[in-house]
């Protein structure tokens, strides 16, 4: 029977771990794990696992054990917080928090009967738990665990696995290993994108504005366009270059759209074949590079989709037609544009396939046929034939070769890739997860990575079996007149704009002030001053992440600190020592508050511009309209 105080602990701070272990005592049975003494009288597990009966500590001395255990660690001081993965009797864990007692730590037991043995014999009291940020049970609940074990993440983390887990439950530790070292580098590479990109993302939103007020949402207007409508996904991969004459008898017969991502453009076009649209999203400059031989030569023959805050250099020297798609990560278009329903808006993606993926699936496009989406390499071969960039070689350097991993092909063997090829792989398969796409998505790539829920069919057999014989391309399809978007709506937005940028300044300054108070009264040891410090700046912080200006160009410019900042607040709440949570206060949010500043610099400027050249297009609108009623 699990111990009162465990109980009375875990219904207060882990209340569904709690429901777990009582149901998993009533339905399970957990006859495999016993406790038994050990030479020196202190308790030992005795496990039965696969037939075979093993104990988790020593059987000699379990505390002994374990301290040499720790001792082994190593030198932790670069360390914030600690995961234990394996409990066992918690000896390991409860000598550890005895040596380094201020680090917070999180503990998962993937044998829930060894956990439940664990309630019965020790006191959780034991082990420093107002630093036990949190606790997981059973291997099947690893995902749930580490999804919340990552929100809490801020600083190095120390992974503890004692080696009697690596032995008893081999595999559940190297499922753990795996999906631990995946999150953790998933998590890395999202702060790495976000860190990089979180200033363009808004900067282009500004720039782009116009063009967007001036062209077509695609997604608002042209719907029936593509309804019910076959369209080719055509990609980069080597595998293009096998199906150009494919392609080339489908354009010329307009038996489907034609939509190329990436550097796919250059590859048809070097054929002689030119697609119904391109799309792009990229926020960088350089994003310009993949449809320079399109700006070069000054056609305008290919409408470009863009999505509203790709790099702005692209809009701004495309030579020929454009259309807009909102995307999620653009927060000036979701706050000044009506109408502009959410489901509307295009969800921001690891790859530029992922995203038009996405966007014919609100076009009702279907069927949707991949082409030329390798997600990995053939014969050390980058690109299609026809794409050449002098930055990217075609060929793999033999240091990129050593950076590849294997993944499943659509013919069942396995074909060369990287992790991030990897990870836009597994975003598609969750895409069309999410979306409904299984059966309406089909993947003719020859020697690429296999899809989930997108099937392998061969391109003739696609072409024999799903396209039919009739024209269905319009080649005129894009031509329309902008979208309306409310200018009236649009007028008040800026008002309301306005008020809250005004206010925001007053925020900030009042915030900082604060801040210097707090320093001064910390330095000074006056509790009772700095206390009430802390009640005002609260009030004044949650104004401040409410206010609009703040929300549509300043938190968005500093997700990644904003998200640092998120995370470290819980443990400053914490803080008990009021001298300790001042200067922490100083530190963290002053340093936040400063980074606002120095962006709000930024901000003015695009913000004067915005208003100047959002006015110029719909005067230009009025006027075009006005000249339109008068013939």
């Amino acid at each position: 029977m699990i111990l009162i105080d465990n109980v009375k602990l875990l219904k207060k701070q882990h209340s569904s771990v709690l429901d777990y272990m009582n149901a998993y005592a009533e339905s399970a049975d957990f006859s495999h794990v016993t406790c038994v003494e050990a030479r020196n009288q202190e308790t030992n597990l005795s496990v039965v696992n696969e037939g075979k009966t093993q104990f988790l500590h020593s059987q000699y001395n379990p505390t002994q054990e374990a301290e040499r255990f720790v001792e082994g660690l190593g030198n932790i001081s670069n360390y914030k917080h600690v995961l234990f993965f394996g409990v066992g009797l918690g000896y390991h864990i409860e000598v550890f928090l005895k040596k380094y007692s201020n680090m917070s730590y999180f503990m998962f037991e993937p044998n829930p009967g060894i956990f439940y043995r664990f309630l019965e014999e020790r006191s959780l009291n034991d082990f420093t738990v107002k630093h036990l940020r949190g606790l997981g049970v059973n291997i099947e609940n690893i995902d749930a665990f580490l999804a919340g074990f990552m929100d809490n993440l801020l600083e190095h983390v120390l992974l503890v696995v004692p080696p009697a887990y690596e032995r008893v439950f081999a595999q559940e530790t190297k499922l753990f290993y795996d999906k631990f070292k995946k999150r953790i580098t998933d998590y890395k590479n999202s702060l790495a994108v976000n860190k990089g990109y979180e200033k363009l993302w808004v900067f282009n939103s500004i720039k782009n504005a116009p063009k967007v007020m001036s062209t077509s949402n695609i997604v608002k207007d042209k719907r029936v366009v593509f309804q019910d409508k076959p369209v080719l996904l055509v990609a980069a991969g080597p595998s293009l270059q096998d199906e150009i004459e494919n392609i080339r008898l489908i354009k010329d017969q307009g038996t489907a759209y034609i939509f190329t991502v990436g550097s796919a453009n250059k590859a048809l076009l070097a054929k002689g074949i030119v697609p119904d649209a391109m799309t792009t999203y990229d926020p960088n400059p350089w994003n310009i590079k993949v449809f320079e031989d399109v700006i070069q030569e000054g056609r305008q023959d290919i409408p470009l989709i863009f999505g509203s805050s790709v790099g702005y250099e692209t809009v701004a020297q495309y030579p020929g037609p454009q259309l807009h798609m909102i995307t999620s990560q653009d927060t000036v278009s979701s706050y000044f544009l009506d109408p502009l329903d959410r489901s509307e808006i295009i969800a921001d993606a690891p790859s530029i396939a992922v995203l038009t993926l996405q966007l014919l699936s609100k076009m009702k496009a279907s069927p949707i046929i991949l082409v030329g989406q390798n997600f990995g390499f053939r014969n050390n071969q980058y690109y299609s034939e026809g794409i050449q960039y002098q930055q990217r070689p075609n060929q793999l350097s033999q240091a990129e070769i050593n950076q590849t991993v294997e993944t499943e092909s659509v013919e069942g063997g396995m074909i060369l890739t990287t992790n991030s090829h990897n990870s836009s792989r597994l975003q598609m398969q969750s895409t069309i997860a999410s979306l409904g796409l299984e059966g309406k998505v089909l993947n003719t790539t020859r020697g690429g990575a296999k899809i989930e829920g997108a099937k392998y069919v061969p391109f003739q057999e696609v072409m024999e079996k799903h396209l039919s014989n009739s024209r269905m391309v319009n080649p005129d399809w894009y031509k329309s007149e902008p979208t309306e978007y409310s200018q009236s709506y649009f007028a008040k937005r800026v008002d309301r704009m306005e008020d809250a940028h005004e206010e925001m300044n007053k925020l900030i300054s009042k915030l900082a002030k604060l801040i210097k108070k707090m320093e001064d009264h910390t330095q000074r040891r006056e509790a009772h001053v700095l206390e009430n410090c802390f009640t005002k700046f609260d009030k004044l912080f949650n104004e401040l992440i409410r206010n609009d200006f703040f929300c549509v160009f300043i938190k968005p410019m500093l997700r990644v600190q904003f998200e640092l900042l998120g995370k470290t607040s819980p443990s400053i709440l914490r803080e008990t020592n009021i001298f300790v949570k001042g200067k922490k206060v100083v530190e963290h949010f002053g340093t936040y508050l400063l980074h606002c500043t120095e962006v709000h610099k930024l901000c003015m400027a695009l913000w004067h511009e915005f208003k100047q050249k959002s006015e110029s297009c719909f005067e230009e609108q009025r006027n075009s309209a006005k000249v339109g009623m008068s013939q």
